[in-house]
This record gives structure tokens, sequence and C-alpha cells, in this order.
């Protein structure tokens, strides 16, 4: 068993937290949005290379239409709604081109969506290469299946539930502790992963 100590970064704007010095390690990402309950998960993501170079991915898939837009009126009233599917790994050409065709129309919605967006990173730079991935996969897991099952009142799952979450039964477990997280709503202090 092994104990760690990490410390969330954060909230920085997901438009400007490429320039953010804790985003140049390899770790974990939390996309939040604001509520009353704290920063409610929007996505979770892990990475080998830079959280900087992971980010810059994804604000692409964003401006090229490959990811889907939220209805975040619906959100707030807690209803999970896209105004654009997602073509998230599967951007055919045919999509491609529709999107291009009604850019000026969504190019406003996405700069929105990602002006919405904050980021938490946990810079994890000991932890890169293939060797760590596994570590930083579990950790990620457990992140999610806490955040999960401990879900804010009235707002909708992002269609990761805790199925998708779950941590696998293990002999030994690893242990985490976080700084810096009150704010992230249903992220504990102390997690085992």
């Amino acid at each position: 068993m092994a104990e760690f100590e990490f410390r969330w970064e954060g909230p920085f704007p997901l438009h400007s937290v490429v320039a953010e010095p804790a985003a140049d390690a390899p770790g974990l990402y939390l996309w939040g949005v604001p509520s009353e309950s704290g920063y409610v998960l929007y996505y979770l993501g892990e990475t080998g290379k830079t959280i900087a170079e992971r980010i810059r991915a994804h604000l692409g898939y964003y401006r090229s239409g490959e990811f889907g837009l939220i209805d975040w009126e619906a959100f707030y009233k807690g209803v999970w709604k896209y105004l654009k599917p997602s073509y998230y790994r599967k951007y055919t050409p045919e999509a491609r081109a529709a999107f291009r065709e009604e850019k000026a129309r969504w190019g406003p919605i996405i700069e929105g969506e990602v002006g919405r967006i904050s980021v938490f990173v946990l810079p994890i730079p000991s932890w890169s290469g293939v060797a760590y991935r596994t570590m930083r996969m579990r950790l990620e897991q457990a992140i999610g299946e806490e955040i999960t099952m401990h879900w804010p009142a009235g707002f909708p799952n992002h269609g990761k539930g805790i199925d998708e979450w779950k941590r696998k039964n293990r002999n030994k477990w690893d242990f985490a502790r976080f700084s810096g997280s009150k704010s992230i709503a249903g992220l504990p202090e102390q997690i085992r992963f």
C-alpha cells in the first residue's frame, strides 16, 4: 500500500489553462461548471503528456465541431441535453462538412461553452510514461466513482454513471489525500485507488 499527497490547482478558465505552470506536467484534469454546490464535474481525464498539450487537443476538438455542445439552460434545470451531438473519435467526413457549413452559427456557441468551463489540474510530474499510466487511470477511475456517488442534487449526470467509473476489487489499495479540492462537488479529501 502506497500513500500519496496531491494538490489540485485551479480553477482556471478552459481557454487559458494551457498557460498555467501547473499544466506543464502529466496528470489528471477535471472540467467543472460553477454551482451552489461547488464545481460540478463535466469532464475528467488523465494524460501522460503535459496537461496543457491535452487541453490544446480538446480545444481543437471543440473548435473543429468534433465535441458535442451542451444546452446549459437545460443542464442547470437538471436535464442533460445536447445542442449539437458529439462526434468524438467518430467524426465522419460528412459530419465535418456539415459542421463547416454552419460554423458561423456554432462558433459563438462553442466559444460560450469554452468560456463557461473551468479546469482543475492535478499535476503528477513523476507519473509520466507508460509505466505509470495504470496508476493514473486507477486514480481517475476512483475520482470519477467518488464524484458520481456524491453527485449534487438537481444536476444531470453526464452519462458516465457509477458502473463506468466503478473501481475493480483489488488485493492491494493505494491511498491519495487531496488538498485544493474543496470547491469540487463530490470529491472527498481522501480516496483509495
